[in-house]
């Protein structure tokens, strides 16, 4: 009978372990959905940003109206950046595991907001483009890490 009782208790605990396990590979798949959308708008902001520069410096660095209606256009892109890693962060501090992960999409969040912020002013140098390219980078890290990473329950994966 005591040992009904303790492989019951067994099996709940391995239910209990795999259905946790289970949690967190679905919370790293919506997380990487979110990463990798966030790099789609990344590069195409990227992108954009680099030609309305050009398209800036043919007009001998006078903006025109259409410039910073562009410009703004691109902020708004910008901010859908910095609104998906708000959401992965409220996603990873609900789940409680908003260590490392967390303080990346911390960082993506305010450097979205810089690039946001400069983008409104109409700002598409060197300097806008240069912090653009490193959230591309740090995104196109973050989702190969994702991906790379072991499914809950498997080994190498607590």
């Amino acid at each position: 009978m005591a040992r009904t009782h303790t492989l019951l208790a067994c099996l709940c605990l391995l239910s209990a372990a795999e259905a946790q396990g289970q949690a967190v590979n679905r919370l790293d798949e919506a997380v990487l959905v979110r990463a990798e959308r966030m790099l789609a708008i990344q590069m195409d902001v990227k992108e954009k940003t680099a030609r309305l520069d050009r398209d800036i410096g043919r007009a001998r660095g006078r903006i025109e109206l259409a410039h910073a209606a562009r410009a703004n256009h691109l902020a708004d892109r910008e901010g859908e950046v910095g609104k998906e890693a708000g959401a992965v962060l409220k996603m990873l501090q609900e789940a409680g595991v908003a260590e490392a992960l967390g303080e990346v999409f911390e960082q993506v969040r305010a450097d979205a907001g810089n690039v946001r912020a400069r983008l409104g002013q109409v700002d598409v140098g060197a300097a806008t483009q240069s912090i653009e390219a490193d959230l591309a980078e740090t995104l196109a890290e973050m989702i190969e890490a994702l991906k790379r990473r072991p499914a809950a329950g498997a080994p190498g994966r607590q």
